[in-house]
Parts: structure tokens; sequence; C-alpha cells
């Protein structure tokens, strides 16, 4: 098997290595062997049975690597800096139960964790991330460094910028464009754009009646 570390010891790595872990059981690829943390709370730690390096730590030859962290841009400076500035491989990681369409086309850095379904006629730039049960309709494109949170829904024709997040929940209506840097917040219906930059979301619900007290005291 590749052995693999993973940049940060954070949410977004462990979920990435449980995703691993469970499609090894299926399909024996990575062999988890690291995190790499800038946390000096953290080297030196074992965090789920993986021991935390610093990032001057030497592995040696032969090493895959992908950054986990769910900021872009810290996934873009750690990718590009501290792992193939160091020659290191960066590592696509697609789990075993993701469906795939046979056209897809991407970059290096990318993470498809279980559940995701990707239509035809897709692309994805480097460093993407598509969390857990994302459902990706056709002509999607998603630039570097774009991410979709889980149980994102996407309809056809859309496009995520470079560095843009789309939060959990969420659903991007046909043609829907989320530009470069923006945030789409969880459980937000985008039915046209959101400019660059921007953070958005969907209002508040508002409380249209409430029962009164005694009718539900038990």
């Amino acid at each position: 098997m590749k052995k693999l570390v993973l940049y940060t010891a954070g949410s977004g790595s462990r979920e990435i290595l449980v995703s691993i872990r469970d499609s090894n059981r299926h399909r024996p690829e990575w062999e988890p062997v690291a995190f790499v943390d800038e946390d000096p709370a953290k080297i030196g730690t074992t965090i789920d049975g993986l021991p935390v390096r610093g990032p001057d730590h030497d592995f040696g030859p032969d090493l895959h690597a992908l950054c986990g962290a769910m900021d872009p841009i810290v996934r873009k400076r750690m990718s590009e800096e501290l792992i193939e500035g160091r020659g290191q491989t960066l590592a696509t990681i697609i789990h075993h139960s993701a469906l795939v369409a046979d056209d897809l086309v991407h970059g290096p850095g990318l993470v498809l964790m279980p559940g995701v379904k990707v239509n035809f006629d897709v692309r994805f730039g480097k460093g993407v991330h598509i969390l857990w049960n994302g459902m990706l309709g056709h002509g999607l494109r998603v630039a570097d460094y774009g991410t979709l949170l889980t149980n994102v829904t996407v309809l056809a024709g859309c496009t995520v910028g470079y560095a843009a997040t789309v939060g959990s929940g969420s659903v991007l209506s046909p043609g829907a464009t989320v530009e470069a840097g923006a945030l789409v917040g969880v459980g937000t219906t985008l039915l046209h754009k959101v400019d660059a930059g921007q953070s958005i979301m969907s209002m508040p619900r508002v409380v249209r009646w409430k029962r009164p007290p005694e009718t539900i005291a038990h």
C-alpha cells in the first residue's frame, strides 16, 4: 500500500482518515503513517492511532500526502508549500462507495468521501474536497480548492469558484454560480449567484405559531 501523511490533525483530516480506513477494508490502497500539524500542543501526541509530527519532520522518499484542512486557503498553502514544495506527491482519495462517471476530469489532491455521486461532464480543479453524500449533477465545474460539505446537492450546470465553500445541506439550483472565495451557509438554497468573497445564508426560520405550554405538558 502507498504510505500517506495527512496534513493538519483537525476534524477534516480525521474524517478523511475514517474514510480511508473504511475503504481499505474493501480495496486496500493507503497506509496512513502520521498527521502533520503546526500546533505545538498537538506535536508529539497521538490522535486516532497516528503520531502527530511537526512540519519539519523528515518522512523520507516515496511519500504521498494530503491536506485535510477545511479552510481552502490553508489547504492551498500546505498543499503547495509543505507538500509539493518538498517533493511529496499530492494524493487523491476516492472512497470505494463513491459513484463516479467515467469522464470525470480532476486535478491532484481530490477527496471524494463516502456516498458521493458524480454525474457526467464534471470537472474538478486541484485540491477539491467533496464530503459525505454529495450529489453532483452534470456539467458541474469546481475550481481549485473548492469545498462542498456534507449532503450538498448540486443540480446541472453549476459553477463553484476558486476557494469557495458550499455549506452542509445546501442546494445549488441549475446553473447557479458560487464565485471565488464565497461561502454558502448551511442549508441554503441558491437560485442564481453568490458574488466573489461574499457569505450568504438563507433567512432564519420564522415562528408562525406556538402551542400553549399546557397543551404539551406531560
